[in-house]
């Protein structure tokens, strides 16, 4: 192994730490080499290494490029992978196996293999996802019940306290990084233009750190404008997760003038670009959150570790600059990262566990989740039928757990058992959990019978209307209104969840009924009502429109199943701003609704002025009210459905006569 790293001249004692006890917690800065050296350092020693990445991506790559160093003819033999999906490892001599972090992998990891000289490395804890936290809370439990492995937690920044607190005999190692000295500077919000075109004319090229596409392309706009004003040559790109990966490689390129990068933060721990030598920061993210149980898109400040490490990434290759241009300052931020468990729903987590026989509560997490998620969880996996009245898994919900699908989504997927179309119903899935691969305009292709009923069935006749026998990949890039990177997603994870399942992909049946029936059994309680020319509404909820990109956005049905997101953005005029929307929305009828799920439908009944109203409710939503006539009426004309009680209230030593149509109170009355 060259020694070429300056990790490798802590080798030694790395390997010392970990050997000699039961946790270690290991600090280095992005690119000293952890993730790649220190498996190697501990196979040399004579261990097995087992080591979760957060993204599937990561884990191939890795496995891919350690291969490479260990002089391996191809992966798959001493070193491989094991995303759920792809397998690609040897039980017998992969010694370095690279997986994703689902609990569910690593239970069948340590269930089936020997776990003497095992090190599990749980890489990249600093982004505290909800799996890295299931993944810690696991293997303390484990350690705890005395099964005999090492662990060991890396980052490049990390909560040490709060770790020491959870891992009180854990060791710690700190790796040095050799990057160059960067400076800090606070300007005001309003100041990020001025700074890039400060640095522009240091000839400096710039990282701009931006929370969300709209505003990149705001921002993109306003430095064009600029630069021709001062007659400056630069290079502007923009960064973020919906590029093809053709146009994000082009962050790496060189040029002849100063580059500026405007980014998410894909660019804060995803992507290194070696010869950024300053960062303007506006100090702000748009992060997935669930708030009253709705998923969302809302803008935060980014904590002091974020900026530490978006400062990071200047000073690669000589002395950097760091400005943050925020009207909230440094000290303020909280210290760390919001971890993704304390924002997010815990349904997924909550079957995972269910289903190797665990409830949340009997697992010590580093950050505790919050009991009202774990209530919200257990309620919707009980209206999936995932969870019997106890809260205990069943076997409907066993089946779920096992497909690499979100819960709404495995429930949706089982149900398209029973009518044949579990190969739509997957693709649908997939378009949901991956995202829409059209973009919806007034000029796009005319719409089926078929199609007009959902943005799904739109999306699904558009991928098997390219999709075809014969497919060639490079025509999807003249096609103006198809969303690649989307497109290129899904038929990856369709090919493989479809071999895991034995599902044809090949056959379609085009079937609405059984395919709204589906869609209903996932999500069940999300059904929206036209009140206005406008606006949506349910029990619990504000107005919602629906989204823009939908088929339905002019020609409004009475009755919608879609999901509700609620996306922030900054405006001139305010701080936040927010947009209540409905996305990919399913239409139905009150008939369709009534046949499909007919036990969530019951019928009440109300008063006012004396007018009797009979009242029908959908999963506790008002659908519709009738007026039935007023109290004298119906004692003549339905005379059968009034009661009278007697009813004697011994702390007052008073009798009272209550009269009820049906189970609405028409009177009381002492007597």
């Amino acid at each position: 192994m060259k020694q070429n790293l300056i990790i490798d001249y802590h080798k030694e004692r790395i390997v010392r730490v970990i050997s000699n006890n039961k946790v270690t917690i290991i600090q280095g800065g992005t690119g000293v080499g952890k993730s790649t050296k220190i498996p190697q350092y501990l196979v040399e020693s004579g261990y097995r290494v087992l080591i979760t990445q957060p993204r599937r991506l990561a884990a191939i790559s890795l496995a891919t490029r350690v291969a490479n160093e260990m002089n391996c003819s191809e992966v798959g033999n001493l070193v491989g992978y094991n995303t759920g999906i792809e397998k690609c490892y040897s039980s017998d001599s992969s010694k370095i196996i690279f997986l994703t972090d689902g609990l569910e992998l690593l239970m069948q990891m340590f269930g089936k293999e020997k776990l003497n000289n095992t090190v599990l490395i749980i890489d990249e804890i600093h982004e505290w996802g909800i799996n890295v936290e299931a993944l810690i809370a696991w293997s303390k439990k484990q350690l705890d019940d005395g099964t005999d492995f090492k662990l060991v937690l890396m980052s490049a920044t990390l909560d040490l306290e709060k770790l020491n607190n959870f891992f009180p005999d854990a060791s710690f190692v700190q790796i040095p990084s050799n990057t160059y000295p960067v400076t800090f500077e606070h300007r005001k919000a309003n100041d990020v233009a001025d700074v890039v075109l400060e640095l522009v004319k240091e000839k400096r090229n710039i990282l701009v750190f931006l929370p969300g596409k709209q505003e990149i392309r705001t921002l993109n706009l306003r430095l064009r404008v600029f630069l021709k004003a001062f007659n400056i040559n630069a290079e502007i790109l923009e960064l973020h997760g919906d590029l093809e990966y053709r146009e994000q490689r082009k962050v790496f390129y060189h040029f002849p003038v100063p580059k500026i990068i405007l980014s998410t933060n894909i660019a804060q721990t995803s992507i290194t670009i070696p010869d950024i030598d300053a960062v303007v920061d506006t100090g702000l993210e748009k992060k997935a959150e669930l708030r009253n149980g709705i998923e969302g898109l809302f803008l935060r400040h980014i904590s002091q570790s974020d900026c530490m490490q978006r400062r990071g990434r200047a000073g690669r290759c000589k002395k950097g600059k760091y400005f943050l241009c925020s009207d909230y300052s440094y000290k303020k931020r909280d210290l760390h990262t919001i971890p993704e468990i304390y924002l997010h729903s815990l349904d997924e987590l909550t079957l995972r566990l269910a289903s190797i026989g665990l409830e949340i509560e009997d697992l010590d997490f580093v950050h505790t989740p919050d009991s009202s998620k774990i209530a919200e969880s257990n309620k919707l996996l009980h209206l999936l039928g995932a969870f019997d009245e106890n809260n205990s898994i069943t076997p409907l919900g066993k089946e779920m757990a096992r497909i690499p699908l979100s819960v709404r989504y495995s429930r949706m997927l089982i149900e398209a058992k029973k009518y044949d179309v579990e190969s739509d119903m997957l693709i649908i899935s997939l378009l949901l959990q991956i995202g829409n691969i059209s973009k919806i305009s007034d000029n796009c292709r005319s719409i089926s019978n078929f199609s007009s009923q959902s943005d799904l069935f739109y999306e699904l006749e558009l991928f098997r209307s390219i999709y075809t026998d014969g497919f060639d990949i490079s025509t999807l890039n003249s096609m103006k209104d198809i969303n690649i990177n989307n497109f290129k997603s899904l038929i990856e994870q369709l090919i493989k969840i479809s071999s895991m399942m034995n599902i044809d992909i090949r056959k379609t049946s085009n079937d609405t009924i059984a395919l709204k029936k589906c869609i209903l059994s996932g999500f069940i309680d999300n059904l929206y009502i036209l009140t206005s020319n406008y606006y949506y509404r349910s029990l619990s909820e504000d107005h919602r429109i629906i989204d823009r990109n939908s088929i339905f956005r002019k020609a409004k049905p009475k009755y919608v199943i879609g999901i509700p997101i609620n996306i922030a953005f900054s405006s001139s005029t305010s701080n936040r701003k927010f947009l209540t929307l409905i996305s990919r929305c399913t239409s139905y009828t009150l008939e369709e609704l009534l046949e499909f799920s007919s036990t969530l439908f019951n019928v009440k009944h109300s008063i006012s002025n004396d007018i009797i109203k009979e009242d029908l409710y959908y999963n506790d939503i008002l659908i519709k009210s009738k007026e039935l006539g007023s109290v004298e009426y119906l004692k003549q004309t339905d005379p059968n459905n009034f009661r009278d009680e007697i009813r004697e209230i011994p702390k007052f030593h008073q009798t009272y006569c209550y009269t009820y149509y049906h189970d609405l109170t028409i009177s009381v009355k002492q007597i």
